[in-house]
Protein backbone atom coordinates (compact mmCIF):
# COMPACT_ATOMS: atom_id res chain seq x y z
CA UNK A 1 0.00 0.00 0.00
CA UNK A 2 1.48 3.22 -0.91
CA UNK A 3 1.88 6.03 1.70
CA UNK A 4 -0.23 8.82 1.31
CA UNK A 5 -1.40 11.31 4.54
CA UNK A 6 -5.16 10.55 3.24
CA UNK A 7 -4.21 6.64 4.02
CA UNK A 8 -2.62 7.54 7.17
CA UNK A 9 -5.44 9.74 8.47
CA UNK A 10 -7.69 6.32 7.25
CA UNK A 11 -6.16 4.04 9.29
CA UNK A 12 -5.90 6.09 12.36
CA UNK A 13 -9.45 6.46 12.31
CA UNK A 14 -10.56 2.92 11.55
CA UNK A 15 -8.14 2.16 14.77
CA UNK A 16 -9.65 4.20 16.99
CA UNK A 17 -13.31 3.37 15.84
CA UNK A 18 -13.18 -0.15 15.62
CA UNK A 19 -10.39 -1.05 18.63
CA UNK A 20 -12.50 1.49 21.17
CA UNK A 21 -9.82 3.82 21.64
CA UNK A 22 -10.19 7.25 23.29
CA UNK A 23 -10.25 9.83 20.56
CA UNK A 24 -7.67 11.74 22.88
CA UNK A 25 -4.86 9.28 21.79
CA UNK A 26 -4.35 11.49 19.20
CA UNK A 27 -2.66 13.88 21.68
CA UNK A 28 -0.52 11.85 23.15
CA UNK A 29 2.80 12.82 22.96
CA UNK A 30 4.06 9.74 22.54
CA UNK A 31 1.78 8.54 20.45
CA UNK A 32 2.81 11.59 18.11
CA UNK A 33 6.36 10.79 18.56
CA UNK A 34 5.37 7.10 17.75
CA UNK A 35 4.18 7.83 14.36
CA UNK A 36 6.54 10.16 13.47
CA UNK A 37 9.54 7.56 14.10
CA UNK A 38 7.60 5.19 11.87
CA UNK A 39 6.99 7.44 9.20
CA UNK A 40 10.81 8.13 9.00
CA UNK A 41 11.49 11.38 7.17
CA UNK A 42 7.59 10.78 5.12
CA UNK A 43 5.52 12.95 7.56
CA UNK A 44 5.77 15.61 9.69
CA UNK A 45 3.99 16.58 12.96
CA UNK A 46 1.19 18.44 10.91
CA UNK A 47 0.33 15.59 9.00
CA UNK A 48 -0.99 13.60 12.07
CA UNK A 49 -4.47 14.57 13.02
CA UNK A 50 -5.77 16.24 15.98
CA UNK A 51 -8.55 15.36 18.00
CA UNK A 52 -10.85 18.05 16.23
CA UNK A 53 -9.81 16.67 12.94
CA UNK A 54 -10.73 12.74 14.06
CA UNK A 55 -13.95 14.06 15.05
CA UNK A 56 -15.34 15.47 12.16
CA UNK A 57 -13.71 13.26 9.81
CA UNK A 58 -15.60 10.41 11.73
CA UNK A 59 -18.79 12.13 11.54
CA UNK A 60 -17.94 12.59 7.61
CA UNK A 61 -17.59 9.20 7.58
CA UNK A 62 -20.61 8.66 9.46
CA UNK A 63 -22.97 10.48 7.09
CA UNK A 64 -21.22 9.08 3.85
CA UNK A 65 -22.28 5.39 5.82
CA UNK A 66 -26.19 6.31 6.16
CA UNK A 67 -26.35 7.90 2.80
CA UNK A 68 -24.74 4.60 1.04
CA UNK A 69 -27.03 2.36 2.92
CA UNK A 70 -30.18 4.76 2.22
CA UNK A 71 -28.70 4.00 -1.32
CA UNK A 72 -28.46 0.38 -1.08
CA UNK A 73 -31.81 -0.24 0.87
CA UNK A 74 -33.63 1.27 -2.31
CA UNK A 75 -32.37 -2.00 -4.03
CA UNK A 76 -33.20 -4.41 -2.10
CA UNK A 77 -34.66 -7.75 -3.44
CA UNK A 78 -37.49 -7.98 -0.56
CA UNK A 79 -38.41 -6.33 2.48
CA UNK A 80 -36.28 -5.07 5.46
CA UNK A 81 -36.72 -7.06 8.25
CA UNK A 82 -35.24 -5.22 11.49
CA UNK A 83 -34.62 -6.07 15.49
CA UNK A 84 -34.68 -2.99 18.28
CA UNK A 85 -33.62 -3.18 21.44
CA UNK A 86 -32.73 -0.60 24.72
CA UNK A 87 -29.56 -0.01 26.73
CA UNK A 88 -28.35 2.30 29.09
CA UNK A 89 -24.84 3.45 29.60
CA UNK A 90 -23.05 4.18 32.73
CA UNK A 91 -24.86 7.52 32.86
CA UNK A 92 -28.53 5.51 33.15
CA UNK A 93 -28.49 7.44 29.84
CA UNK A 94 -31.12 5.13 27.28
CA UNK A 95 -30.29 4.43 23.62
CA UNK A 96 -32.15 2.85 20.91
CA UNK A 97 -30.24 0.01 18.79
CA UNK A 98 -31.53 -0.39 15.59
CA UNK A 99 -30.48 -2.98 12.98
CA UNK A 100 -31.66 -3.97 9.15
CA UNK A 101 -31.44 -6.81 7.49
CA UNK A 102 -32.16 -7.50 3.99
CA UNK A 103 -31.20 -9.62 0.70
CA UNK A 104 -29.17 -7.53 -2.14
CA UNK A 105 -27.68 -8.49 -5.84
CA UNK A 106 -23.78 -7.65 -5.60
CA UNK A 107 -23.22 -5.19 -8.32
CA UNK A 108 -20.20 -6.83 -9.34
CA UNK A 109 -20.60 -10.27 -9.02
CA UNK A 110 -24.59 -10.67 -9.48
CA UNK A 111 -24.84 -12.81 -6.75
CA UNK A 112 -27.73 -12.91 -3.97
CA UNK A 113 -26.47 -11.63 -0.63
CA UNK A 114 -27.36 -11.36 2.89
CA UNK A 115 -26.53 -7.84 4.53
CA UNK A 116 -26.98 -6.69 7.82
CA UNK A 117 -26.44 -3.13 9.11
CA UNK A 118 -26.67 -0.67 12.13
CA UNK A 119 -28.99 1.77 10.98
CA UNK A 120 -28.94 3.83 14.82
CA UNK A 121 -27.65 3.79 18.07
CA UNK A 122 -30.30 6.70 19.42
CA UNK A 123 -30.28 8.08 22.46
CA UNK A 124 -34.18 8.05 23.97
CA UNK A 125 -34.99 10.75 26.34
CA UNK A 126 -38.14 10.34 28.60
CA UNK A 127 -40.07 7.55 29.80
CA UNK A 128 -40.07 4.31 28.04
CA UNK A 129 -43.75 4.12 27.28
CA UNK A 130 -44.33 2.34 23.88
CA UNK A 131 -46.01 5.10 22.32
CA UNK A 132 -42.56 7.74 22.99
CA UNK A 133 -40.06 4.40 21.81
CA UNK A 134 -42.83 4.15 18.52
CA UNK A 135 -41.95 7.87 17.50
CA UNK A 136 -37.95 7.18 17.71
CA UNK A 137 -38.61 4.02 16.20
CA UNK A 138 -40.21 5.48 13.33
CA UNK A 139 -38.54 8.37 13.27
CA UNK A 140 -35.29 6.07 12.42
CA UNK A 141 -36.57 4.14 9.52
CA UNK A 142 -38.30 7.43 8.08
CA UNK A 143 -34.82 8.60 8.20
CA UNK A 144 -33.51 5.40 5.96
CA UNK A 145 -36.21 5.32 4.02
CA UNK A 146 -37.53 2.14 4.83
CA UNK A 147 -41.05 2.25 5.71
CA UNK A 148 -43.04 0.91 3.01
CA UNK A 149 -40.42 -1.61 2.78
CA UNK A 150 -40.65 -3.23 6.54
CA UNK A 151 -40.92 -6.92 6.96
CA UNK A 152 -40.51 -8.57 10.39
CA UNK A 153 -39.63 -6.56 13.50
CA UNK A 154 -37.72 -9.22 16.58
CA UNK A 155 -37.55 -7.68 19.77
CA UNK A 156 -38.01 -9.25 23.21
CA UNK A 157 -41.27 -9.55 25.52
CA UNK A 158 -41.48 -6.65 26.89
CA UNK A 159 -44.47 -5.19 27.12
CA UNK A 160 -43.90 -1.63 26.31
CA UNK A 161 -43.03 -3.69 22.86
CA UNK A 162 -46.30 -4.62 22.70
CA UNK A 163 -47.71 -0.66 22.64
CA UNK A 164 -44.90 -0.12 20.30
CA UNK A 165 -46.19 -2.44 17.90
CA UNK A 166 -49.46 -1.36 18.41
CA UNK A 167 -48.25 2.63 17.93
CA UNK A 168 -46.19 1.50 14.67
CA UNK A 169 -49.64 -0.51 13.40
CA UNK A 170 -51.58 2.91 13.50
CA UNK A 171 -48.67 5.14 12.22
CA UNK A 172 -48.17 2.90 9.22
CA UNK A 173 -52.32 2.39 8.63
CA UNK A 174 -52.62 5.78 8.84
CA UNK A 175 -50.01 6.31 5.99
CA UNK A 176 -51.97 3.71 4.06
CA UNK A 177 -49.08 1.64 4.81
CA UNK A 178 -50.31 -2.65 4.87
CA UNK A 179 -48.63 -3.60 8.29
CA UNK A 180 -50.08 -5.20 11.85
CA UNK A 181 -48.73 -6.10 14.75
CA UNK A 182 -48.47 -9.54 15.57
CA UNK A 183 -48.13 -10.56 11.62
CA UNK A 184 -45.07 -8.31 11.61
CA UNK A 185 -43.81 -9.23 14.58
CA UNK A 186 -41.17 -11.75 15.80
CA UNK A 187 -40.56 -12.43 19.61
CA UNK A 188 -37.16 -12.87 20.81
CA UNK A 189 -36.77 -16.33 20.47
CA UNK A 190 -33.79 -16.89 22.76
CA UNK A 191 -35.11 -14.46 25.54
CA UNK A 192 -38.21 -16.75 25.75
CA UNK A 193 -36.14 -19.77 26.54
CA UNK A 194 -34.38 -17.79 29.02
CA UNK A 195 -37.90 -16.22 30.75
CA UNK A 196 -38.89 -20.10 30.83
CA UNK A 197 -35.69 -21.39 33.19
CA UNK A 198 -36.10 -18.23 35.29
CA UNK A 199 -39.69 -19.19 35.60
CA UNK A 200 -38.27 -22.99 36.75
CA UNK A 201 -35.35 -21.20 38.90
CA UNK A 202 -38.79 -19.05 40.67
CA UNK A 203 -41.03 -21.34 40.81
CA UNK A 204 -38.78 -23.88 42.99
CA UNK A 205 -37.87 -20.97 45.42
CA UNK A 206 -41.58 -20.02 45.64
CA UNK A 207 -42.77 -23.81 45.79
CA UNK A 208 -40.66 -26.04 47.23
CA UNK A 209 -43.77 -28.05 48.64
CA UNK A 210 -44.98 -28.72 45.26
CA UNK A 211 -44.07 -32.53 45.18
CA UNK A 212 -46.44 -33.02 47.94
CA UNK A 213 -49.50 -32.54 45.16
CA UNK A 214 -48.01 -34.97 42.92
CA UNK A 215 -49.46 -38.38 42.75
CA UNK A 216 -46.47 -39.78 44.55
CA UNK A 217 -46.76 -41.41 47.93
CA UNK A 218 -45.80 -38.80 50.55
CA UNK A 219 -42.82 -40.53 51.99
CA UNK A 220 -41.20 -40.53 48.81
CA UNK A 221 -40.99 -37.00 48.50
CA UNK A 222 -41.16 -36.19 52.03
CA UNK A 223 -37.17 -35.82 52.30
CA UNK A 224 -37.17 -34.36 48.64
CA UNK A 225 -39.31 -31.36 49.95
CA UNK A 226 -37.05 -30.95 52.87
CA UNK A 227 -34.42 -30.10 50.34
CA UNK A 228 -36.20 -27.84 48.07
CA UNK A 229 -36.62 -26.15 51.24
CA UNK A 230 -33.32 -25.41 52.14
CA UNK A 231 -32.96 -23.76 48.38
CA UNK A 232 -30.04 -25.84 46.60
CA UNK A 233 -29.14 -23.51 44.56
CA UNK A 234 -29.04 -20.87 47.00
CA UNK A 235 -26.85 -23.35 48.94
CA UNK A 236 -24.86 -23.51 46.02
CA UNK A 237 -24.13 -20.22 45.69
CA UNK A 238 -23.14 -19.97 49.34
CA UNK A 239 -20.24 -22.19 49.06
CA UNK A 240 -19.03 -20.92 45.96
CA UNK A 241 -18.98 -17.62 48.41
CA UNK A 242 -17.54 -19.46 51.29
CA UNK A 243 -14.80 -21.34 48.91
CA UNK A 244 -13.47 -18.14 47.13
CA UNK A 245 -13.51 -16.26 50.36
CA UNK A 246 -10.10 -15.84 50.08
CA UNK A 247 -6.99 -16.11 47.19
CA UNK A 248 -5.37 -18.83 50.04
CA UNK A 249 -8.89 -20.94 49.95
CA UNK A 250 -8.61 -21.00 46.30
CA UNK A 251 -5.53 -22.42 46.19
CA UNK A 252 -6.34 -25.08 49.04
CA UNK A 253 -9.21 -26.18 47.32
CA UNK A 254 -7.11 -26.42 44.06
CA UNK A 255 -4.83 -28.24 45.74
CA UNK A 256 -6.85 -30.13 47.29
CA UNK A 257 -7.95 -31.52 43.33
CA UNK A 258 -4.49 -31.58 42.37
CA UNK A 259 -3.93 -34.48 45.67
CA UNK A 260 -6.81 -36.65 44.83
CA UNK A 261 -6.06 -36.88 41.44
CA UNK A 262 -2.85 -37.99 42.15
CA UNK A 263 -3.78 -40.53 44.54
CA UNK A 264 -6.69 -41.63 42.34
CA UNK A 265 -8.96 -40.95 45.13
CA UNK A 266 -11.83 -38.95 42.83
CA UNK A 267 -11.97 -42.20 40.22
CA UNK A 268 -14.57 -44.11 42.83
CA UNK A 269 -16.48 -40.45 44.09
CA UNK A 270 -17.11 -38.53 41.38
CA UNK A 271 -20.95 -37.09 40.95
CA UNK A 272 -22.59 -38.73 37.10
CA UNK A 273 -23.22 -35.58 35.06
CA UNK A 274 -23.72 -37.12 32.03
CA UNK A 275 -20.03 -36.66 31.36
CA UNK A 276 -16.92 -39.30 31.83
CA UNK A 277 -13.79 -37.81 33.42
CA UNK A 278 -10.59 -40.11 33.96
CA UNK A 279 -10.13 -37.32 36.41
CA UNK A 280 -11.70 -34.52 38.12
CA UNK A 281 -11.05 -31.21 36.41
CA UNK A 282 -8.71 -29.02 37.93
CA UNK A 283 -10.53 -26.10 37.42
CA UNK A 284 -12.74 -23.38 39.30
CA UNK A 285 -15.90 -22.61 40.92
CA UNK A 286 -18.35 -20.58 38.77
CA UNK A 287 -20.77 -18.45 39.47
CA UNK A 288 -24.10 -17.54 37.70
CA UNK A 289 -25.46 -14.56 36.81
CA UNK A 290 -29.16 -14.49 35.31
CA UNK A 291 -28.98 -12.62 32.52
CA UNK A 292 -26.80 -14.68 30.70
CA UNK A 293 -28.09 -18.25 28.90
CA UNK A 294 -27.14 -21.19 31.04
CA UNK A 295 -24.72 -19.78 33.49
CA UNK A 296 -27.06 -21.33 36.60
CA UNK A 297 -26.94 -24.38 34.73
CA UNK A 298 -23.23 -24.21 34.60
CA UNK A 299 -22.76 -23.16 38.07
CA UNK A 300 -24.53 -26.15 39.31
CA UNK A 301 -22.67 -28.79 36.64
CA UNK A 302 -19.30 -27.35 37.86
CA UNK A 303 -20.33 -27.70 41.48
CA UNK A 304 -20.89 -31.41 41.00
CA UNK A 305 -17.99 -32.25 39.12
CA UNK A 306 -15.63 -30.61 41.71
CA UNK A 307 -18.14 -31.74 44.80
CA UNK A 308 -15.98 -34.61 46.25
CA UNK A 309 -13.18 -32.40 46.42
CA UNK A 310 -15.08 -29.60 47.97
CA UNK A 311 -16.52 -31.83 50.31
CA UNK A 312 -13.74 -33.53 51.36
CA UNK A 313 -11.91 -29.19 51.66
CA UNK A 314 -14.28 -28.44 53.88
CA UNK A 315 -15.05 -31.47 56.24
CA UNK A 316 -10.58 -30.35 57.03
CA UNK A 317 -10.53 -29.60 60.61
CA UNK A 318 -9.04 -26.52 59.61
CA UNK A 319 -12.06 -25.89 58.24
CA UNK A 320 -14.47 -27.37 59.73
CA UNK A 321 -16.05 -24.45 61.98
CA UNK A 322 -15.84 -21.82 59.08
CA UNK A 323 -17.53 -23.92 56.34
CA UNK A 324 -19.72 -26.53 57.92
CA UNK A 325 -22.45 -24.53 56.70
CA UNK A 326 -21.62 -25.32 52.93
CA UNK A 327 -21.49 -28.65 53.37
CA UNK A 328 -25.00 -30.04 51.49
CA UNK A 329 -26.02 -33.45 52.32
CA UNK A 330 -26.43 -36.40 50.25
CA UNK A 331 -30.44 -35.57 50.12
CA UNK A 332 -29.47 -32.39 49.12
CA UNK A 333 -27.14 -33.25 46.10
CA UNK A 334 -29.53 -35.68 44.81
CA UNK A 335 -31.91 -33.04 44.54
CA UNK A 336 -29.68 -30.87 42.88
CA UNK A 337 -28.40 -33.50 40.24
CA UNK A 338 -32.51 -33.37 39.06
CA UNK A 339 -32.12 -29.78 38.79
CA UNK A 340 -29.03 -29.88 36.82
CA UNK A 341 -30.90 -33.12 34.48
CA UNK A 342 -33.85 -30.58 33.91
CA UNK A 343 -31.97 -27.20 33.35
CA UNK A 344 -29.86 -29.28 30.87
CA UNK A 345 -32.69 -29.39 28.34
CA UNK A 346 -33.09 -25.42 27.70
CA UNK A 347 -29.20 -25.50 28.03
CA UNK A 348 -28.96 -27.78 25.01
CA UNK A 349 -31.43 -25.54 23.04
CA UNK A 350 -29.49 -22.88 23.98
CA UNK A 351 -26.24 -24.66 22.53
CA UNK A 352 -27.61 -24.98 19.50
CA UNK A 353 -28.87 -21.92 18.83
CA UNK A 354 -25.65 -20.36 19.91
CA UNK A 355 -23.89 -22.57 17.07
CA UNK A 356 -25.83 -20.05 14.69
CA UNK A 357 -23.79 -16.60 13.65
CA UNK A 358 -27.48 -15.83 12.95
CA UNK A 359 -30.22 -18.16 14.15
CA UNK A 360 -32.99 -18.69 11.50
CA UNK A 361 -36.67 -18.56 11.54
CA UNK A 362 -36.86 -21.71 10.58
CA UNK A 363 -35.07 -23.11 13.52
CA UNK A 364 -37.64 -21.68 15.80
CA UNK A 365 -40.43 -24.49 15.90
CA UNK A 366 -38.78 -27.51 15.70
CA UNK A 367 -36.34 -26.47 18.63
CA UNK A 368 -40.26 -25.33 20.24
CA UNK A 369 -41.50 -28.40 20.13
CA UNK A 370 -38.00 -30.26 20.82
CA UNK A 371 -38.48 -28.20 24.34
CA UNK A 372 -41.82 -29.13 25.46
CA UNK A 373 -41.06 -32.86 23.81
CA UNK A 374 -37.89 -33.11 26.31
CA UNK A 375 -40.11 -31.58 29.16
CA UNK A 376 -42.89 -33.78 28.86
CA UNK A 377 -40.42 -36.97 28.98
CA UNK A 378 -38.66 -35.21 31.95
CA UNK A 379 -42.13 -35.19 34.16
CA UNK A 380 -41.69 -38.91 33.77
CA UNK A 381 -38.09 -39.26 34.42
CA UNK A 382 -38.25 -36.76 37.26
CA UNK A 383 -41.77 -37.00 38.65
CA UNK A 384 -40.64 -34.84 41.83
CA UNK A 385 -39.98 -31.92 40.12
CA UNK A 386 -43.05 -32.21 37.34
CA UNK A 387 -44.99 -29.37 39.01
CA UNK A 388 -42.36 -26.75 38.24
CA UNK A 389 -41.71 -28.59 34.63
CA UNK A 390 -45.49 -27.85 34.20
CA UNK A 391 -44.71 -24.29 34.41
CA UNK A 392 -42.10 -24.37 32.05
CA UNK A 393 -44.07 -26.50 29.55
CA UNK A 394 -47.09 -23.82 29.97
CA UNK A 395 -44.86 -20.90 29.39
CA UNK A 396 -43.16 -22.21 26.10
CA UNK A 397 -46.98 -23.44 24.59
CA UNK A 398 -48.06 -19.97 25.64
CA UNK A 399 -45.41 -17.86 23.93
CA UNK A 400 -45.74 -20.36 20.66
CA UNK A 401 -49.46 -19.59 20.59
CA UNK A 402 -48.14 -16.13 20.08
CA UNK A 403 -45.16 -16.89 17.49
CA UNK A 404 -48.49 -18.67 15.69
CA UNK A 405 -50.06 -15.50 15.12
CA UNK A 406 -47.70 -14.91 12.11
CA UNK A 407 -47.16 -16.84 9.29
CA UNK A 408 -43.62 -15.69 9.20
CA UNK A 409 -42.40 -18.86 11.28
CA UNK A 410 -44.18 -21.41 8.47
CA UNK A 411 -42.82 -19.54 5.69
CA UNK A 412 -39.37 -19.62 6.90
CA UNK A 413 -39.32 -23.24 7.88
CA UNK A 414 -40.47 -24.26 4.04
CA UNK A 415 -37.98 -21.97 2.96
CA UNK A 416 -35.21 -24.57 4.70
CA UNK A 417 -34.04 -26.99 2.10
CA UNK A 418 -33.38 -29.64 5.20
CA UNK A 419 -36.63 -28.64 6.52
CA UNK A 420 -39.51 -28.01 4.07
CA UNK A 421 -42.84 -29.42 4.79
CA UNK A 422 -41.41 -32.42 6.85
CA UNK A 423 -41.29 -30.51 10.25
CA UNK A 424 -44.84 -29.82 9.61
CA UNK A 425 -45.93 -32.89 8.84
CA UNK A 426 -44.01 -34.43 11.71
CA UNK A 427 -45.48 -31.77 14.19
CA UNK A 428 -48.86 -33.14 13.29
CA UNK A 429 -50.23 -29.18 11.84
CA UNK A 430 -51.88 -30.15 9.45
CA UNK A 431 -54.01 -27.04 8.62
CA UNK A 432 -50.52 -25.40 8.94
CA UNK A 433 -48.94 -27.66 6.26
CA UNK A 434 -52.05 -26.57 4.00
CA UNK A 435 -51.76 -22.98 4.55
CA UNK A 436 -47.83 -23.06 3.86
CA UNK A 437 -48.27 -24.81 0.56
CA UNK A 438 -50.95 -22.22 -0.68
CA UNK A 439 -48.19 -19.22 0.29
CA UNK A 440 -45.53 -20.91 -1.88
CA UNK A 441 -44.30 -23.97 -4.03
CA UNK A 442 -42.91 -26.88 -3.03
CA UNK A 443 -39.06 -27.34 -4.32
CA UNK A 444 -37.02 -30.85 -4.12
CA UNK A 445 -33.54 -29.96 -2.63
CA UNK A 446 -30.78 -31.25 -1.06
CA UNK A 447 -30.12 -30.95 2.69
CA UNK A 448 -27.13 -29.78 4.33
CA UNK A 449 -27.23 -26.28 2.16
CA UNK A 450 -26.62 -22.72 3.19
CA UNK A 451 -29.65 -20.75 2.94
CA UNK A 452 -28.69 -17.85 1.17
CA UNK A 453 -26.12 -19.71 -0.89
CA UNK A 454 -28.72 -22.54 -1.80
CA UNK A 455 -31.36 -19.65 -2.98
CA UNK A 456 -28.88 -18.15 -5.12
CA UNK A 457 -27.43 -20.97 -7.38
CA UNK A 458 -31.34 -21.94 -7.53
CA UNK A 459 -33.14 -18.36 -8.41
CA UNK A 460 -30.09 -18.18 -11.12
CA UNK A 461 -31.99 -20.59 -12.90
CA UNK A 462 -35.47 -20.64 -11.84
CA UNK A 463 -35.78 -16.58 -11.13
CA UNK A 464 -38.12 -15.56 -13.93
CA UNK A 465 -39.96 -19.43 -13.32
CA UNK A 466 -41.08 -18.83 -10.24
CA UNK A 467 -41.11 -14.87 -9.45
CA UNK A 468 -43.61 -15.00 -6.52
CA UNK A 469 -41.48 -17.45 -4.85
CA UNK A 470 -38.80 -15.24 -5.07
CA UNK A 471 -40.47 -12.82 -3.87
CA UNK A 472 -41.48 -14.47 -0.57
CA UNK A 473 -37.80 -15.96 -0.40
CA UNK A 474 -36.53 -12.41 -0.41
CA UNK A 475 -38.70 -11.31 2.36
CA UNK A 476 -38.29 -14.12 4.27
CA UNK A 477 -34.75 -14.98 4.61
CA UNK A 478 -33.35 -12.43 6.35
CA UNK A 479 -36.19 -12.00 9.69
CA UNK A 480 -34.21 -12.79 12.52
CA UNK A 481 -34.78 -15.18 14.98
CA UNK A 482 -33.37 -13.07 18.02
CA UNK A 483 -32.76 -9.68 18.66
CA UNK A 484 -29.52 -10.34 19.82
CA UNK A 485 -28.29 -8.28 16.81
CA UNK A 486 -28.99 -5.15 18.98
CA UNK A 487 -27.60 -6.90 22.03
CA UNK A 488 -24.27 -7.50 20.38
CA UNK A 489 -24.30 -3.84 19.67
CA UNK A 490 -24.96 -3.05 23.08
CA UNK A 491 -21.71 -5.37 24.41
CA UNK A 492 -19.71 -3.49 21.45
CA UNK A 493 -20.83 -0.45 23.14
CA UNK A 494 -19.79 -0.95 26.88
CA UNK A 495 -16.39 -1.00 25.14
CA UNK A 496 -16.78 1.94 23.58
CA UNK A 497 -19.12 4.20 26.12
CA UNK A 498 -16.75 3.02 29.80
CA UNK A 499 -16.67 4.97 32.85
CA UNK A 500 -13.86 6.27 32.21
CA UNK A 501 -15.27 8.32 28.89
CA UNK A 502 -18.94 8.72 29.46
CA UNK A 503 -18.95 12.25 28.47
CA UNK A 504 -19.32 11.13 24.83
CA UNK A 505 -21.94 13.40 23.06
CA UNK A 506 -24.49 11.61 21.77
CA UNK A 507 -24.40 12.26 18.31
CA UNK A 508 -20.55 11.00 18.30
CA UNK A 509 -21.42 7.58 20.12
CA UNK A 510 -24.02 6.82 17.28
CA UNK A 511 -21.51 7.65 14.82
CA UNK A 512 -18.79 5.48 16.64
CA UNK A 513 -20.97 2.45 17.06
CA UNK A 514 -22.82 2.60 12.96
CA UNK A 515 -19.33 2.66 11.75
CA UNK A 516 -17.51 0.35 14.27
CA UNK A 517 -20.61 -2.09 12.96
CA UNK A 518 -19.63 -1.97 9.47
CA UNK A 519 -15.57 -2.18 10.26
CA UNK A 520 -16.24 -5.32 12.42
CA UNK A 521 -18.95 -6.95 10.82
CA UNK A 522 -17.26 -9.77 9.08
CA UNK A 523 -16.33 -11.14 12.55
CA UNK A 524 -19.88 -10.62 13.94
CA UNK A 525 -21.21 -13.60 16.01
CA UNK A 526 -24.86 -12.41 17.10
CA UNK A 527 -25.19 -15.32 19.50
CA UNK A 528 -22.03 -15.24 21.35
CA UNK A 529 -23.02 -12.97 24.14
CA UNK A 530 -26.00 -14.41 24.98
CA UNK A 531 -23.98 -17.08 26.43
CA UNK A 532 -22.32 -17.70 29.60
CA UNK A 533 -18.75 -16.57 29.96
CA UNK A 534 -16.58 -18.35 32.01
CA UNK A 535 -14.90 -14.87 32.51
CA UNK A 536 -17.73 -12.93 33.37
CA UNK A 537 -18.94 -15.51 36.25
CA UNK A 538 -15.64 -17.36 37.12
CA UNK A 539 -13.87 -17.44 40.78
CA UNK A 540 -11.06 -15.77 39.74
CA UNK A 541 -10.78 -11.97 39.23
CA UNK A 542 -12.95 -9.12 39.88
CA UNK A 543 -16.97 -8.81 38.65
CA UNK A 544 -16.40 -8.41 35.11
CA UNK A 545 -17.71 -4.59 33.81
CA UNK A 546 -20.06 -6.70 31.40
CA UNK A 547 -22.04 -8.75 34.20
CA UNK A 548 -22.06 -5.03 36.44
CA UNK A 549 -23.72 -3.26 33.54
CA UNK A 550 -25.97 -5.76 32.72
CA UNK A 551 -27.50 -6.20 36.30
CA UNK A 552 -27.57 -2.54 36.50
CA UNK A 553 -29.90 -2.17 33.73
CA UNK A 554 -31.75 -4.59 34.73
CA UNK A 555 -32.37 -3.45 38.11
CA UNK A 556 -30.59 -6.50 39.73
CA UNK A 557 -28.79 -4.45 42.88
CA UNK A 558 -29.28 -7.74 44.97
CA UNK A 559 -27.96 -9.83 42.33
CA UNK A 560 -24.90 -7.89 41.85
CA UNK A 561 -24.32 -7.13 45.71
CA UNK A 562 -23.96 -10.96 45.87
CA UNK A 563 -21.63 -11.04 42.51
CA UNK A 564 -19.46 -8.44 44.41
CA UNK A 565 -19.60 -9.96 47.85
CA UNK A 566 -18.44 -13.10 45.71
CA UNK A 567 -15.82 -11.48 43.72
CA UNK A 568 -11.68 -12.02 44.62
CA UNK A 569 -10.75 -10.55 47.68
CA UNK A 570 -7.29 -9.82 48.96
CA UNK A 571 -5.13 -13.31 49.84
CA UNK A 572 -4.91 -14.35 53.29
Amino acid sequence: MPFSVETLHRLIIEWIVEGDQSINVVEAPRFRKLLLFLGSDRISDKDIPHRDKVTSTILKEYHLERLNMIEEMKNTLGRVSLTTDLWSDPNRDSYMGVTAHYMVRDAKTHRITYRDVLLAFRYVGGSHTGENLEKEFFKIIEEYGIEKKIGQVTMDNASNNNTLMEALERELLKRGIPFHRDGNRVRCFPHIINITVQAILEELKRRPTAPYGSSLPLEDVFTYVESLQKDPISLVRKVVATCRASGQRRRDLQETIKNGNKTGHWATSMIDVGREYTSMPEVQLLRDCETRWSSTFLMIDRFLVLFPAIKQYCSLPQNSDAMAHALLSEDDINVLQDIHQLLEIPHAAQELLSAERTPTLSMVFPVFELLIEQLNKAMKTLPKLSPFIEIAVSKLEEYMGQCRKTRIYALATVLNPSMKFDHMKKSGHVGEEARARSWMLEIETERGVDLVAFWHMYFQFKETIYPALFRVAMDVLPAQASSVACERVFSSSKETCTLRRSRIGANLLEALQVLKFRYKQDGLNFTEDLVAHEQDYSISGRVSERATQELLAAGRIDELEDLILNAETSCE
